[in-house]
């Protein structure tokens, strides 16, 4: 064998390593953080000012799991409003939200059991009596 046959043969294997690999990135899934990612961005700064203000009034909420249960504990017992968010930074059709709303002692139990196994963000984004709140957390479930 020649050198000539050599060559076409390099070029036709590189050719079709190219092409393999067009085709294997045409069937990557790549999840955005947020459909409306640039909107959320101009608005970064407030939740900036909400996360400041959990740690300068201590409005932390405590968190536990416990098997198929997240409960999350609030400081204040009443007039809370506001959302919980599972973010899963891996899979965006596996994050899911739930309305905030605590029992009389400030407790509140969600039920994670349909929830895959993973890493997850805890978002926890409320109003109390009128001051507007942020709080995230890492998860492991």
């Amino acid at each position: 064998m020649n050198w000539g046959y050599k060559i076409a043969i390099f070029y036709s294997a590189f050719a079709i390593f190219i092409l393999a690999l067009v085709v294997f990135s045409t069937y990557q899934k790549y999840d955005l953080v947020a459909d409306d990612y640039y909107a959320r961005e101009l608005k970064f700064q407030d939740q900036i000012d909400k996360q400041n203000l959990v740690n300068k009034e201590a409005k932390v909420i405590l968190w536990e799991q416990k098997g198929n249960k997240l409960i999350l504990q609030f400081p204040v017992k009443e007039n809370i409003s506001g959302e919980v968010k599972l973010f899963r930074p891996s899979d965006a059709s596996k994050d899911f939200s739930v309305a905030l709303k605590p029992d009389n002692e400030g407790k509140q139990e969600i039920d994670i059991s349909l929830s895959s196994k993973g890493k997850y963000l805890l978002q926890i984004d409320w109003t109390e009596n009128g001051k507007a709140y942020f709080q995230e957390n890492v998860i492991v479930l």
